[in-house]
């Protein structure tokens, strides 16, 4: 254990009005504070299975074991927040391999909770949700244990006839022998690594190959009582099962396929007047999809731009807030931060005078200094979740890499920026709006991963709403609205070729789900699959399967489809404010207020009209 000096904040998010002293923060300091923290945590985690190894009575679950866990955890998460925080945005002074070693330690930490054998056994044993003694929140949360102790196999602990101790030695001796093998090999090893399957290493040493086998996911799954992997990760997922998610994947797939077909066929008369010889292979879509798109809605970016500046969309967002919400979002001056780019702000509800939520909005590129990912550069950190407990209000940071201003003109976004800005503000909004008490189910927590997108595409439907256009979009200088047509392009465009990415999409989800369910080779489930979805053959070169990162390399095995899901609940979402007119701000307000006919939403795969709403796109797409 390194040593920790006395000089480290008892929490970095404890100051006055619960905001940081952001600026006075060395990477020494953030390290020195995640360790204590992390220590901390595992050691009040120990106490509290102590106490109930010897207790010789019945434990009070919430007094004796989940709210001291609630107040435990509270302080690892905020660093744990604002360290990621300054990695997004001061690299200098949160380096990328300090970060990777911070979120390591504090991940396995917070996982101490979900491993232990004697909580998960408090909460098994707990009358709570047998007699009503508690509400419908603490009984979520009671849930989220059980269920995560399950999925992390707590109950195997307990048997006697798996002894963990003597399978993790022989992995660990096994390894040993395979790196020594490959250190005196006189050929390179090759590595094959199936996510969610069996992982073989492999190398081609002096006198023989050697296999080293060990078993992940799929095994995991069958010794934790399920089918297949999908099985498993669907306990995690607002569908519930895999053949809900085929059921909505072949509702979409009917009107899809026909689409795609008509579109394709459009857009090779389209190339064969532009001089293409041919069928169109998969591989020419990406460029005649672009020049056709430019030839029908043709505009130019770089004077769009000038209807966007920063301000004025930002406004425009925080004036859509407040109809739809009730929220007033009001910046706070002389708050400490990391840039003098970056402001504070306060939301207020409902016209009280006591802020409800917090955030740090940092919106301009900063070369060599934040992160950059192409095509997604825009991120919500929660840095501290809700919790009654600790009377605590959310606050979260938004962290964006707009074009900064330059030349006396504001920041001029483009229309992917505008879209971004609003996709990860009704992302914060979900963490900053929460009602409820406890951290475990507050904000994102515990929402199922087909569900935790459904804000953020929410609210980017209503950047296609004339009224909005008209609110963020004007010219920079003169004040001139934005011209008719170019809105009509803006809210058709995205429909362009909507029926071949759907079914694109449709296909990954159907290929994610049956490599972990079935045990056939993966060639032949592309093979089968695939002319279910796609209009072109397969091509002898084409492994596309090899390239499927998110699935083997990510978090998304078995769970791709939940990208899908989330567009379509949030289509229906939205489909509430178009029964009414979207003119009359006091019909909007009492839908937006009330959520009730926002939440809750009922699925239906069968019906006529989903189809229709699938596939009007946009709505999906």
């Amino acid at each position: 254990i390194p040593e920790i000096p006395d000089e480290i904040p008892e929490n970095p998010l404890s100051r006055i009005e619960g905001l940081p002293e952001i600026s006075s923060l060395t990477t020494e300091k953030c390290v020195a504070a995640i360790g204590k923290h992390t220590l901390d945590y595992e050691s009040g985690v120990r106490q509290i299975e102590k106490k109930l190894k010897d207790s010789g009575s019945p434990p009070l679950l919430f007094p004796d074991v989940l709210d001291p866990l609630e107040i435990l955890g509270a302080p690892l998460d905020t660093t744990w927040g604002l360290v990621k925080t300054l990695y997004l945005t001061k690299s200098k002074l949160m380096p990328t391999n300090c970060y990777m070693g911070i979120h390591d330690r504090a991940r396995r930490a917070r996982a101490t909770k979900f491993n232990s054998l004697p909580i998960y056994t408090a909460c098994k044993e707990s009358t709570v949700l047998k007699d009503g003694t508690y509400s419908d929140e603490q009984n979520r949360v009671v849930s989220k244990f059980l269920l995560e102790g399950r999925l992390n196999g707590v109950e195997l602990k307990g048997d006697e006839k798996i002894n963990f101790n003597e399978i993790l030695a022989k992995i660990a001796h096994e390894r040993k022998q395979f790196q020594e093998k490959i250190e005196n090999s006189e050929k390179p090893a090759s590595v094959v690594l199936l996510a969610n399957a069996l992982v073989v290493l492999s190398s081609t040493a002096k006198d023989r190959e050697i296999k080293v086998r060990i078993l992940v996911g799929k095994c995991q799954a069958q010794l934790l009582g399920f089918e297949s992997f999908a099985d498993m990760s669907m306990q995690t997922k607002m569908a519930g099962s895999v053949q809900e998610v085929h059921s909505m994947m072949n509702s979409l797939l009917k009107r899809a396929k026909s689409a795609q077909q008509k579109e394709l066929e459009l857009l090779e008369e389209f190339a064969a007047e532009r001089g293409f010889g041919g069928s169109l292979k998969s591989w020419d879509v990406p460029y005649w999809k672009r020049k056709q798109q430019i030839t029908i809605y043709s505009y130019d970016e770089e004077e769009l731009r000038e209807y966007f500046p920063f301000p004025q969309v930002l406004s425009g967002l925080f004036t859509l807030c407040e109809n739809l919400f009730g929220l007033t979002i009001m910046p706070q001056p002389d708050v400490d931060t990391w840039h003098p780019d970056v402001q504070y702000y306060h939301i207020f509800e409902g016209g009280k005078d006591t802020p409800i939520a917090g955030f740090y909005l940092d919106p301009y590129e900063r070369e060599e200094e934040k992160l950059f990912v192409r095509d997604d550069s825009g991120w919500m950190v929660a840095l501290r979740t809700k919790t009654s407990l600790m009377n605590t209000n959310p606050l979260a940071a938004l962290v964006f890499n707009f074009p900064q201003p330059l030349y006396g003109k504001p920041s001029l976004l483009p229309f992917r920026d505008v879209l971004l800005l609003f996709q990860k503000f009704g992302h914060a909004l979900q963490h900053l709006l929460t009602k409820t008490s406890y951290a475990e189910v507050s904000g994102s927590s515990n929402v199922e991963w087909d569900a935790v997108e459904v804000c953020s595409h929410f609210m980017t439907h209503w950047v296609y709403e004339p009224s909005t256009l008209a609110s963020i979009g004007s010219h920079y200088e003169s004040g001139k609205p934005l011209p008719d047509d170019i809105v009509d392009k803006l809210c058709k465009v995205r429909q362009h070729l909507a029926g071949y990415d759907l079914c694109q999409e449709l296909y990954l989800s159907a290929l994610d789900l049956e490599l972990h369910t079935t045990k056939e080779f993966w060639l032949d489930i592309v093979r089968r699959l695939l002319p279910q979805y796609s209009s072109f053959p397969l091509e002898t070169i084409d492994s596309h399967p090899c390239a499927f990162l998110p699935v083997f390399t990510g978090q998304w095995g078995a769970a791709y489809y939940c990208h899908l899901w989330a567009r379509i609940i949030a289509a229906d979402a939205f489909s509430a404010f178009r029964e009414v007119d979207r003119r009359n701000s006091t019909e909007i307000s009492e839908i937006g207020r009330s959520g009730s006919r926002v939440q809750g939403v009922t699925i239906d795969w069968t019906a006529d009209d989903r189809d229709d709403r699938g596939l009007n796109l946009g709505h999906v797409y």
